[in-house]
């Protein structure tokens, strides 16, 4: 009798492991978002180009990011997570609390990101979403003239390696840093003339051998170096909406 009531006490125990459900083993993932560096300065003339700031991603509007998460033996976690698969995760922030969705790069087929207990996995990340993306490089374009068009891509920057699943874990942190150098141009007036309106700027740039400023490429998120690149100058065409100077 005492055995069986010592059997029986065990079992109930058992049952309350902290991840709950019909299959305790399993752990759903959870994230949490931060920027680790944010640009100090951004365009202060119209058109401004889209840029994330902050240590935290804002309200307001869904953040759409792509993220690629494999076992480690390289095989994808859940249909659609694979390294070449681009899958479509949603950040929506209220307040201090985050809500993750994800999906397919169709935005269609919803994917359970559940890991044994235990289990290692590999995360590799950009933001924000980009067709034709994999998990070695993220396809950028710089080149055209209008800043509207540019967009401020960011990669995974931890965790590295292998990241250990254990069950009752709190959210994953997944910190992102700034791809692109955004900069400030302060133009001195050197005429005697009143009023002196800029149409464009061209930028120059050369770094590590590099050459000019790069344009195009695709960023290696294993590396976080450029591959691919197409250099040049980068002109800023102000078209129909100069900057004038102001006299002093």
């Amino acid at each position: 009798g005492v055995c069986l009531l010592g059997i029986y006490i065990s079992a109930c125990d058992n049952g309350e492991l902290p991840a709950g459900g019909k299959d305790p083993t399993k752990v759903e993932l959870r994230f949490s978002a931060s920027i680790s560096d944010s640009p100090s300065t951004k365009a202060g003339q119209p058109p401004q180009p889209t840029i994330t700031q902050g240590t935290a991603f804002s309200e307001g509007k869904p953040h759409l990011f792509g993220l690629f998460i494999t076992r480690e033996d390289g095989t994808a976690l859940s249909d659609g997570s694979g390294d070449n698969d681009n899958m479509k995760s949603t950040l929506t922030v209220s307040g201090t609390t985050q809500t993750w969705t994800h999906t397919d790069n169709t935005g269609t087929n919803s994917i359970s990101l559940a890991v044994n207990n235990g289990e290692n996995i590999i995360m590799k990340g950009y933001y924000p979403w980009t067709v034709n993306a994999t998990a070695t490089a993220v396809p950028f374009d710089l080149s055209s003239t209008d800043p509207k068009d540019w967009t401020d891509l960011l990669y995974l920057s931890y965790p590295t390696g292998l990241q250990n699943i254990t069950d009752g874990m709190g959210p994953i942190p997944l910190t992102f840093s700034h791809a692109f150098c955004w900069v400030t141009i302060n133009l001195l007036q050197l005429s005697p003339n009143n009023q002196v309106k800029v149409k464009a700027v061209n930028i120059g740039n050369a770094y590590a051998g590099q050459g000019t400023i790069v344009n195009k490429g695709a960023l290696n998120l294993k590396t976080g170096k450029i591959v691919n690149s197409t250099s040049g100058l980068l002109k800023i065409d102000l078209g129909s909406q100069p900057i004038t100077l102001d006299t002093e």
